[in-house]
């Protein structure tokens, strides 16, 4: 353990140090592993030259990550000002800023292939007006309002693309749980990658597909007007 001060450094006598017996290993990442060192409080204190009950800090794990909030505001209730007590978030704020940076940055990607991908929805519908152009005449002359005609393929649309995102959904969910049960997908041979399902992140999905299909289903449809329908 480097000893504090300032000055020259004698590289012989930098350092305190204790003899002890190294009797495991742990796994993880390169730069977790080469942080980090597990000892007896004891030997740490002795190395830090800290007294019996001195600490710098101390790390609880809950059995309900939910209520680390409830538990920080408590103990810090409870604490005073004195000590200062922190979530696994606002400890490591900085990573967690870039870990929200990257979700909305792959929100952003995924929003940009759907509307690349909605384009076929768009022709898909196109290719339905004018194939049955010669109903639309029949509907028109049957009563029906271009605002009437408009919807029938505004509803095909949006039913086509509910279609698609249902069978998608489907397939994203049972692959992201089968990953997380079984960890089909591995980063290295010995870590699977890592998925997390939570149910408002399907929510921002389905509602980016339904509003973004319906969108695409009323491009699709303005082609149609009284002078397409006559002609």
């Amino acid at each position: 353990m480097p000893k504090p001060g300032k000055g020259f450094i004698n590289p012989a006598t930098a350092f305190r140090s204790v003899k002890t017996q190294i009797i495991g290993v742990y796994g993880g990442s390169e730069e977790f592993q080469n942080k980090y060192v597990f000892t007896e409080i004891n030997t740490a204190q002795e190395l830090l030259r800290y007294d019996k009950n001195q600490l710098t800090g101390i790390e609880i794990r809950l059995n309900n990550a939910l209520l680390s909030k409830d538990v920080q505001e408590e103990l810090q209730l409870k604490l005073g000002n004195s000590l200062k007590v922190e979530t696994r978030e606002q400890l490591n704020e900085l990573y967690y800023k870039v870990i929200n940076s990257e979700n909305f940055i792959s929100y952003l990607i995924f929003t940009l292939i759907v509307i690349i991908a909605l384009f076929n929805v768009i022709g898909a519908v196109i290719m339905m007006i004018i194939d049955k152009r010669k109903n639309l005449k029949t509907l028109a002359n049957l009563g029906a309002t271009v605002k009437e005609i408009k919807q029938i393929f505004v509803t095909q649309g949006f039913l086509l693309t509910l279609f698609g995102m249902a069978i998608g959904l489907f397939i994203g969910v049972v692959l992201v749980l089968l990953q997380k049960e079984f960890g089909f997908f591995m980063i290295t041979q010995n870590l699977p990658y890592p998925v997390d399902f939570k149910w408002f992140n399907l929510f921002v999905v389905i509602a980016t597909i339904s509003v973004l299909g319906f969108i695409a289903a009323k491009i699709a449809s303005s082609r149609i007007s009284a002078n397409f329908i006559e002609k």
